[in-house]
């Protein structure tokens, strides 16, 4: 399942021990893989691993520059924080199965902390809810008492419990909209991982902005002292970026010429 990729596998290994993982999935809008383009090229993170998995939907293609990327890939930066990008969807009758390796994996690998980027329709949003001119973010922690429900409250936002008795609307919405985010949630508070579900409200169309917010939030959480101090002149857009607004712009030109 797991590959090394241009580094040593046990130097790799290691390495893992006692960071933070940032993981996303296909979801509405893909916030959480825009956030993640955004982390990997602004902290320039390079990649060291990609996963064979038969859950995953296959795809291959070269980026922007050239280099051939799969579906679901493992990148590290240097400030001890590693990405899993994953670009294409989930088989549904294997998404029970790929969660409970990946939290295995996990474990195993000795990650100290799990941020997991995904999106909702913004259609399922509550009253008080739309009131918020902000970006509709919400955060589920799938371990009672770990750090990540603490931090979320530091900063002044408010964390619901995945196990919790009386669930709130967003981890109600969560654990239905997305089999994924349950899977992972309840496998690594099983095995005693603390794990935190990013989830923001969104709409498809351009979510370029909905990614940057994210991706800022996600600094915000981990702070300087967690590896991922904020960007002092902003995030920087990876080159497929570049390449698809350039296309956009060229088709609609072509359309209203």
């Amino acid at each position: 399942m797991f590959v090394a990729s241009g580094v040593d596998r046990q130097q790799l290994v290691d390495s893992m021990r006692g960071s933070t993982l940032v993981m996303t999935d296909v979801s509405v809008g893909n916030v959480g893989q825009l956030s993640a383009d955004l982390l990997i090229a602004t902290y320039q993170m390079e990649r060291v691993a990609f996963f064979d998995d038969d859950a995953v939907v296959p795809i291959i293609g070269a980026d922007a520059e050239g280099v051939v990327r799969t579906s679901l890939e493992l990148y590290r930066g240097k400030q001890g924080v590693f990405v899993l990008q994953q670009r294409s969807a989930l088989v549904p009758s294997k998404t029970s199965g790929f969660c409970e390796r990946m939290c295995k994996w996990i474990h195993s690998s000795g990650f100290k902390l799990v941020l997991f980027l995904t999106s909702l329709p913004s259609s399922i949003r509550v009253d008080r809810q739309l009131a918020d001119q902000g970006q509709q973010l919400s955060a589920l922690c799938g371990l009672k008492g770990g750090a990540s429900r603490a931090r979320v409250e530091e900063l002044g936002g408010s964390c619901w419990g995945w196990g919790d008795e009386s669930l709130h609307h967003e981890a109600v919405a969560l654990r239905e909209q997305t089999d994924a985010a349950r899977g992972l949630a309840e496998g690594c508070a099983g095995l005693g991982v603390d794990l935190c579900a990013l989830a923001a409200f969104c709409e498809e169309g351009d979510n370029v902005a909905d990614g940057v917010q994210m991706a800022s939030r996600v600094c915000e959480f981990l702070g300087s002292g967690g590896g991922l101090p904020p960007p002092e002149k902003g995030f920087r857009a990876p080159a497929s970026w570049r390449l698809m607004q350039e296309e956009l712009a060229r088709a609609q030109r072509v359309l209203y010429a």
